[in-house]
């Protein structure tokens, strides 16, 4: 999923160690927030290249751990990427200034596997905290 990265320069004023609420409302990532009630939307600084974006969702069908956490990694600096050079040729494309360009201009979400910590009871109190809930009422 791409977003432009002057929207995701508005968002993302973290330091390492952070851990702040975000509204992806008004980006090109609103998709995201479609369907399921959603909580909260946290986006954390895991270090001074990476950052996750943690997407808070209830969803009552799933009882009796109603709520379901989404985490997207945000490639910010995909030209360091490791496996840079595999996907510029997966994508038929070649590493040139159109694609540099192209990078400069936007940042990628790539969505991790679910895991078992998808599924939870409640938001976690680090969460809470950083969105001002007391609880989800689940």
């Amino acid at each position: 999923m791409l977003m432009s990265r002057r929207d995701w320069e508005q968002l993302s004023q973290l330091r390492e160690g952070d851990i702040a609420e975000i509204n992806l409302s008004t980006t090109p990532v609103a998709a995201l927030l479609q369907g399921d009630r959603v909580e909260a939307v946290v986006a954390l600084r895991e270090s001074s290249t990476e950052v996750v974006v943690e997407v808070y969702r209830k969803d009552p069908k799933d009882w009796p751990t109603p709520i379901n956490v989404d985490r997207y990694r945000v490639w910010e600096r995909l030209p360091r990427h490791r496996d840079y050079a595999e996907m510029v040729n997966i994508a038929s494309t070649e590493d040139n200034r159109n694609m540099r360009g192209f990078l400069e201009d936007h940042v990628f979400l790539v969505k991790d596997l679910v895991t078992q910590g998808h599924w939870l009871h409640d938001l976690p109190p680090r969460i809470k905290s950083v969105v001002g809930r007391k609880s989800t009422g689940a």
